[in-house]
């Protein structure tokens, strides 16, 4: 008897392959079930395939559909109700992701109207100092702080599952508002704040700060305060130098309050430092010290507050000052029956004793990959009575985003099974003195910097960048989630093969730059966040690293001219050039367009702007941009790429200055010494070069380590200088 083969059995199981393939491209498929091999197997006569091969055929199909299954599980809302649309640009689409209702365990409550404890995350939090200890214990037996099998951090609240209704957060809800920003905090005092910062009403730490009147600025262990007079004049009213060996971080001002952020091994009390000098193990604190500046001329402590870990980052909203720090355990110290020795402390100068973090003010996430707390602390300070409010949280984070009412972490893990990385997104409320952990989620890719993420209308957006080792593929994506971190809609495949550079949230807009070769910005429209699309793009060469909105018709960016170089062997690649500012005008929004650019220096040039927002000055009365540089000058401009040869041709400060709708540069100021600057490449001084600008009228004052000198703007003459350090 022959046997007629008419497929459908393995057309069958091709087509179900095909289904998992398109499902998600991350999940592999084994070598024995790839369509090639399924084909050969079903392509046999029947007097061929001996049982085993059946038996092979049913264990595949199982296989199959397990996997299925399984993939379902993890998107199955998205397969169900998701609704793929092309956009109209490239290869990028757009999805609305309707989310499934949340189990009772993960369901985070939406009602934004609630209490913040209703909302916090209490079942996460440490129930006391022997769970934390079992908690740590696999880390202490690895032998390293790393996780112990490398796998894909779990959400507290998976992406596509949320409470409300089905399409996510209720667009109607609103944040409740942090007390500390009602009543309008963005008065005179706040506008004065000169720093740079990406959110209205949310003040960043930096190396100077002034209120209009007296700068002050951090160097090593010292803190310089400079009284700036009328016509540029200056003078120097006094300095503070720690005590102990603190190395000064930030500063922020506030009223007639300065608080000075520092690095401190002493700020522990000296039993707990002479142990941990004893063990060799070194625990690093954050010291605050708070200052009454009433009288700049002589400030006075006011209150000493220490938490333990690295500085990470640091917030102002209103009087209300968050601190972030790291706090790296090292396991081979850990004494579980000693909870100092894996328990977090604070101190307060009004409280003298140390005091370890409660076992309720930590909470531990459902899988944790690293032995680092992440410590938050709030204080009003203001008040010299307020709690030291701190809480903690059992993992590491990379990049920090903070809006007037949340603190959102971001940390980075990597699955060996898809072999792309995720970022793990951790929401804390801040309400006043409040610090409380409400929600969780996860979206593929990693984050550039602060600037990729942003809160606005109840929505956290977030751009990232995938690369895929599998398929030696990169991807750029953006994605909106509800307040209650679940996933609600994703703009996905955008420059494929190109890396995020520089990204910029204006309201219901977002602009990304990316590169490869040209430097495309896309201009991206977020009015239906249901619905994220590009608009339009504008490509030009060179690529911006740092966007800064003008206006809502202009926007500057700040990075690099890119050119072409062939190597003389039939090879072409790009290389960065000279520092690039450009104006472009976005108020057709699908069309933008360069105005003109300015390009600076040549090969080697560099500023602190390019990766350090804070250090781009934008004066918005005069519309002039500060930024310091060191720029160089090709030597051999006829040479090629390899022979060429460049030198340091200045080091200082740039204006630049927007009139008329266009760029000009409108000059250039220095602190090196007439001799250095005929020699820079040899004789540049790394302490006189310029690290910040401020204003105050018709006058800039730039910063270095030892000196501050006072220029008028109107003929760029130099008024004054001041030493200081």
């Amino acid at each position: 008897m022959k046997y007629k083969n008419n497929g459908s059995h393995g057309d069958d199981m091709l087509r179900l392959q095909k289904l998992l393939q398109d499902i998600d491209r991350d999940i592999p498929i084994p070598d024995k079930v790839q369509p090639s091999e399924m084909q050969k197997l079903f392509s046999l006569p029947l007097k061929k395939k001996p049982i085993s091969k059946y038996i092979a055929i049913a264990a595949s199909l199982i296989l199959v559909l397990g996997c299925v299954v399984s993939i379902s599980m993890y998107a199955g809302a998205k397969l169900a109700t998701t609704d793929f649309t092309a956009a109209d640009q490239g290869n990028a689409f757009s999805s609305t992701a309707t989310a499934e209702a949340a189990s009772p365990e993960t369901a985070v409550v939406s009602d934004l109207d609630a209490s913040l404890a209703e909302r916090e995350l209490t079942e996460l939090k440490a129930k006391d100092y022997e769970e934390i200890a079992e908690v740590l214990a696999p880390f202490e037996e690895s032998g390293f702080l790393g996780g112990s099998d490398g796998g894909t951090a779990q959400n507290i609240n998976p992406p596509t599952a949320g409470a409300g209704n089905e399409n996510g957060a209720d667009s109607s809800s609103e944040i409740k508002p942090n007390p500390n920003t009602a009543g309008g905090d963005t008065d005179e005092k706040l506008a004065r704040d000169q720093t740079n910062t990406q959110v209205d009403g949310v003040s960043e730490a930096d190396i100077v700060k002034t209120d209009g009147d007296y700068i002050y600025y951090s160097t090593t262990d010292t803190i310089d305060i400079v009284l700036m007079g009328e016509d540029g004049d200056m003078e120097h009213v006094a300095k503070i130098k720690d005590q102990e060996f603190c190395y000064t971080l930030d500063l922020f001002l506030h009223e007639n309050k300065l608080m000075v952020l520092a690095s401190s091994n002493t700020g522990l009390d000296s039993q707990r430092k002479m142990a941990a000098d004893a063990s060799g193990e070194s625990r690093s604190s954050v010291k605050i010290t708070i200052y009454d500046v009433s009288d700049p001329s002589s400030p006075q402590v006011d209150r000493i507050l220490t938490q333990e870990g690295d500085y990470k980052d640091a917030r102002m909203i209103g009087s209300q000052l968050y601190v972030v720090s790291q706090d790296f355990m090292y396991l081979q110290e850990t004494n579980q029956a000693e909870p100092s020795s894996f328990i977090p402390s604070i101190s307060d100068s009004s409280n003298t004793s140390l005091q370890m973090l409660p076992a309720d003010s930590i909470y531990l996430l459902p899988q944790i990959e690293t032995s680092c707390y992440n410590i938050i602390s709030a204080v009003d300070v203001t008040d010299a009575s307020s709690a030291f409010n701190t809480k903690a949280i059992l993992g590491s984070s990379s990049q920090m985003y903070v809006s007037t009412n949340s603190m959102y972490l971001v940390s980075e893990s990597y699955d060996n099974v898809s072999t792309i990385s995720y970022s793990n997104i951790y929401k804390v409320e801040l309400s006043g003195s409040e610090i409380a952990l409400t929600a969780s989620g996860r979206v593929k890719g990693s984050v550039l910097n602060q600037f990729s993420m942003d809160e606005y209308a109840g929505y956290f957006r977030i751009a990232t960048q995938l690369y895929d080792a599998r398929n030696n593929r990169t991807t750029n994506n953006l994605y909106v989630l509800d307040e209650n971190l679940s996933l609600f809609s994703y703009l996905e495949n955008i420059a494929e093969g190109e890396e995020i550079k520089s990204v910029r949230f204006m309201g219901n807009k977002v602009y990304l730059v990316t590169f490869r070769q040209i430097d495309p910005l896309f201009a991206i429209d977020l009015s239906d966040p249901s619905q994220p699309v590009i608009l339009g793009q504008l490509k030009i060469p060179g690529f911006s690293t740092y966007i800064h909105p003008i206006s809502d018709n202009l926007i500057v960016g700040l990075g690099y001219d890119t050119q072409e170089i062939d190597d003389g062997y039939g090879n072409t690649f790009t290389v960065t050039g000279g520092i690039k500012l450009s104006l472009f005008d976005v108020s057709d929004v699908e069309n933008p367009t360069e105005i003109n650019h300015i390009i600076v220096g040549d090969v080697g040039s560099d500023s602190p702007a390019l990766y350090d927002h804070k250090a781009f000055l934008y004066y918005e009365e005069k519309g002039i941009i500060g930024i310091p540089a060191t720029l160089t000058q090709n030597l051999t401009p006829n040479a090629g790429y390899y022979d060429a040869q460049y030198e340091n041709v200045f080091n200082g400060y740039l204006l630049f200055q927007i009139s008329d709708g266009k760029l000009t540069e409108l000059g250039r100021i220095t602190h090196q010494s007439e001799e250095a600057q005929q020699d820079l490449t040899q004789l540049l001084d790394q302490s006189l070069s310029i690290r910040r600008g401020v204003y105050r009228g018709d006058y800039i004052y730039t910063i270095s380590d030892l000196k501050i000198k006072s220029t008028g703007l109107n003929d760029m003459k130099d008024v004054k200088e001041v030493s200081i350090g």
